[in-house]
Formats: structure tokens, sequence, C-alpha cells
């Protein structure tokens, strides 16, 4: 009788291993926790010296979001975004700002930007968990970094495509002038290394606060050295400031640099003509129906601007977008889905996602992005003329 129990029972064992392991047998999986609203994080440059950045960011963010819950947010759950200051790339605002999104509004994912407010929060919103998207820092040091991905081209991509472009003119002796934060100080060490690399000259250096708007001593300074090309780094409307003093002062040497947009040019007026630049390959009209209609949405939301929207802007639309992806697709896994270790998973899992500017984005393992980049020349209106198209390697 034992005999036959000990039978009956590893028969039964054998049965119940053959049903788990059969392709037809699935565990149902345990109902997603859902929360009522779907809170996102945004530290944003609220104030500061380049604030106007954050307003267009500020409108991109909620446009995307006014979008995804029009269309039923997930499953019916709305999204919010959730805004604090980084006061324009200051650290402790940014820490600040990270420890509140944390600790009391508890986001599983926030978008962050300015390299410098980005590293000094990176490490506790890594210890905690925190998915964080940057669609505008562009420091190379903002790689490699647990939970944080960037889907704005990182500046030693930019730095080098447009060094190669002004090399390939046959400049040879370059000044640079940059901020002294952290981006501004990477890209000036990286700009000098190469120029230096290919047997070019660095023969002047200088490096002003964000928001400076007297350039004077400092391009007198590069004016004097005799360079036959200037590298500016900055990127606010202190850099429409040193384009027109520097035009002023007689210093008529090519300008190369890194991002443009409508606000600059009403700092440089008409001595910004001529200034190249490298941004993310942004051409709207080129890009397919989903840019076609964010732009034709923008408009109606906040008015026609005199200018197309600024790369870092539409990064911004963009990234809340892959956070919504990344949301619905951890929400299939069921269970305790709404936290930011899932969602950082879901990313490394899935690396590409639909992109507003037409192809598909690519996130890589060390958190940078694959995306086009352009080479651009301002005109004498202040619109941008694509020069050349780059896709960095892999």
């Amino acid at each position: 009788m034992k005999h036959f129990i000990k039978m009956l029972s590893a028969g039964f064992l054998v049965v119940v291993l053959g049903l788990a392991l059969s392709p037809w047998f699935v565990l149902a999986a345990e109902p997603p926790k859902d929360p009522k609203v779907l809170k996102v994080g945004f530290i944003n440059n609220i104030t500061g010296p380049i604030s106007w950045i954050g307003v267009l960011h500020t409108n991109c963010a909620n446009l995307a979001v006014k979008e995804i819950n029009a269309a039923g947010g997930i499953a019916g759950i709305p999204m919010e975004v959730i805004f604090e200051d980084n006061k324009t790339g200051d650290p402790k605002a940014g820490l600040s700002s990270m420890n509140k999104l944390i600790f009391i509004d508890k986001v599983p994912a926030t978008l962050v930007t300015f390299s410098a407010s980005i590293l000094a929060a990176q490490p506790l919103a890594a210890e905690n968990k925190v998915l964080q998207i940057n669609p505008g820092g562009w420091s190379p040091n903002l790689l490699d970094k647990p939970y944080l991905f960037s889907n704005k081209i990182t500046g030693d991509v930019m730095v080098e495509n447009a060094a190669k472009a002004a090399w390939g003119k046959g400049y040879r002796k370059a000044a640079i002038l940059h901020p002294n934060d952290t981006a501004g100080v990477y890209c000036m060490k990286l700009v000098e290394e190469v120029w230096k690399k290919w047997g070019g000259e660095v023969v002047a250096k200088e490096t002003a606060p964000m928001g400076t708007t007297d350039f004077q001593v400092h391009l007198t300074k590069i004016k004097s050295a005799r360079p036959d090309v200037l590298f500016l780094y900055f990127y606010g409307l202190d850099s429409g400031y040193a384009i027109k003093q520097n035009r002023e002062l007689g210093l008529n040497v090519q300008m190369y640099g890194m991002l443009w947009s409508n606000e600059v040019y009403k700092a440089s007026g008409p001595a910004g003509a001529g200034f190249i630049y490298s941004d993310d390959y942004w051409e709207p009209e080129k890009a397919g129906p989903w840019a076609q209609r964010f732009v034709e949405s923008y408009t109606q939301t906040y008015g026609k601007r005199e200018d197309k929207i600024p790369s870092w802007a539409v990064n911004v639309y963009e990234a809340i977008y892959i956070v919504n992806d990344l949301i619905a697709e951890a929400r299939k896994m069921g269970g305790d889905y709404y936290k930011g270790e899932s969602l950082k998973d879901v990313l490394l899992k899935k690396r590409k996602f639909k992109s507003v500017y037409g192809s598909d984005l690519v996130f890589r393992e060390n958190g940078s992005c694959m995306k086009p980049v352009g080479l651009y020349q301002v005109q004498a209106d202040g619109s941008a003329k694509l020069l050349d198209v780059y896709m960095p390697k892999e």
C-alpha cells in the first residue's frame, strides 16, 4: 500500500512538473498595482540666468502630458509632471529638488537637465532607484552613470563634429571661449585635445560664468592672440552677446559653437549671421507626421514661434513619451511595476523607441543615444541653414 502511495505521489509530481513546463501552461500574472496618478518629475531651470529655456521645456512637457491624457493615459490612469527648479544648473538646487521628488512625491522617474545639477543629484537618484532621462544636459561626464539616460546628443559628439568642419576649412590657430560650468570646461578640454592632436594650435582660452553679458575683456585678450577661428561654447543669451561683441571689436574670424535659437539671435542681432553650430538633427518638415503634428499642436497651444522649436525643447516632449512607453510596458508585467528599477530594466531591454525626429532613438549601454547630428549655419534673418548631417559611430 505504501509503495502504491509513493508511486501515486511521484506520478502526481510528474504531472504537475509537466504542466508547468508545457508551453500552453502559463501562471496568471499578478494584477498590476496601479497608482491613481502616474507622477513624473522634471528638474527644470525655472529660474536663473537662462530661465527662458525652462519656459520652452515646460511648454513641451505639458504638451506631451496633455496629449497622453487626452488619449486615455495608461489604462485610464492620467499622467502628471511635478516641476522642480535647478536654478539654471545650480548643484545644490538640483540635489534639493531630487530629494523632494524621491521622498515626498515618490516619483519612479524624472527628467533632468543642466549637467552640474544632474551630476549633483544623480547619486541620490541611483541609490533610490529612480530613473532619470536627460533631454538637455550634454556633458560626457553624464555617461556611464547608473539610472541615467540621455536622449540629447552629448557634447563630445557635437564638439568634435564642429571641430572637424573647422579643420576641413583650413583653420589652424584656435581660440576658445566657454562657460565655467561642467559642460563648458569639458568642451574646452576636448576641442583643445583634438585640435592639438590634429596638428593645430590653441592660442587663447577664456572663461566666464553663465549669464555673462559683457565679454569685452575676454574678447580683447582673444583678439590679441590673433586666432583664425573661435570656438564658442556658451548656450544662452550670453552666446548672443559674445557673438555681437566679437564683431564689434573687429575680430572677424569664423565662430563655431553648439545650439542656436531665436532668443540667442535677439541678443546677437545681425552679427549672428555666419555662426556655425552643431546640434541634434531636427528638421520637422522632413521628420514625418508625428513631428508635424507636434509643431502644429505647439503652435495652437502656445502661439507660432519666429523660428523652429529648438531641439533641446523637442527632446523634453520626446522624453515624456519615452517615460510613458516605459510605464506602459512595465505595467504588462503586473504587480508592483510602478518603480524606477522596473522602468530601467524595460529601457535596457527595449533600447529602441519611436522618435519625434523621424528615425528610431536607440539608447546605448552607457546611457547615451544614437541619433543624427546636424551642422548648421545662421543666416542674416536668424534662421539656420543645414550644412551637413553626421551619424555618430557605434
